[in-house]
């Protein structure tokens, strides 16, 4: 890359699925300038990135160290298996966006011990060195360390090429970890709706479509500010039938599944065109 781009003093750091110092090692020997390894902690992250990129050090370091506390104390879950202090500080202790890894965690793994156990009996051992990698990268991230270790073991199974029953062991434990903490999760984020979602009233139709097309470029630009924008439009005077769209909108969206919430958005404003 330095050579193509004729920049001898270029900065590039390695990023690894593997905290090891053996990555670290054989990254640093290839020529990176220095090492960043997941689950992220975007402290450390931007803390190291720092030092190559940036000549000034970063300021406003007090105020963070200052706020952090006050942060952590919002609406955080408490659930088992789950250190909601290594996943704010994971997330820059920024209570809303960790509330958001969280629930994008949720919806994306619901179906991820059958598709564990379909690549294990289809021997597809590839595929399932893949999701156990994923999973144990998410659930590190979010705090659920006793999770992204059994799923951290799989992979080992399969690098030390273990017989298919002691995998299977492994997935079953993975789902005894991972049921829990998804109904859990579920229950937090069902408490947490906010109780006037729903209106009182059944109101007439309202028009949407300025809104809902101004929302929709958001996603087409997988711009993150997409969250807030749906989330004011629980301030309209909509149906109900309409506040139903919008639930399933903010759903999606704040599980930052931007392409399903894109294609609904797009269902929607055709149907209200009709």
């Amino acid at each position: 890359i330095r050579n193509e781009l004729g920049l001898t003093k270029l900065p590039i750091l390695a990023m690894t699925a593997n905290a090891m110092e053996g990555d670290r090692q054989l990254a640093l020997a290839a020529g990176m300038n220095d090492h960043i390894a997941k689950p992220l902690n975007i402290t450390t992250m931007f803390s190291t990135m720092a030092k190559w990129f940036a000549p000034v050090a970063a300021s406003g370091t007090g105020e963070f160290a200052a706020t952090a506390e006050l942060r952590s104390s919002i609406d955080l879950p408490h659930i088992a298996g789950l250190d909601a202090e290594h996943g704010l500080r994971c997330t820059m202790h920024q209570p809303e966006l960790y509330r958001r890894m969280l629930r994008k965690f949720m919806l994306s793994n619901k179906n991820i011990i059958g598709e564990l156990e379909q690549s294990l009996r289809q021997q597809d051992y590839a595929l399932l060195g893949r999701l156990a990698h994923t999973l144990k990268g998410n659930a590190g991230t979010i705090g659920a360390l006793p999770l992204a270790d059994v799923a951290a073991e799989i992979e080992k199974q399969l690098q030390h090429a273990e017989e298919t029953a002691l995998i299977a062991d492994q997935i079953l434990r993975t789902e005894q970890l991972l049921n829990p903490l998804l109904l859990e999760l579920e229950q937090f984020f069902a408490e947490a709706q906010p109780k006037t979602s729903t209106p009182q009233l059944n109101l007439p139709h309202y028009d949407w479509t300025v809104q809902l097309r101004q929302l929709l470029t958001l996603l087409e630009n997988c711009d993150t500010s997409a969250i807030a924008e749906v989330e004011a439009l629980e301030q309209l005077p909509l149906s109900n039938a309409q506040f139903h769209q919008l639930d399933q909108l903010k759903q999606l969206i704040s599980g930052f599944q931007f392409e399903n919430a894109e294609q609904l958005l797009q269902s929607i404003l055709a149907e209200h065109h009709h």
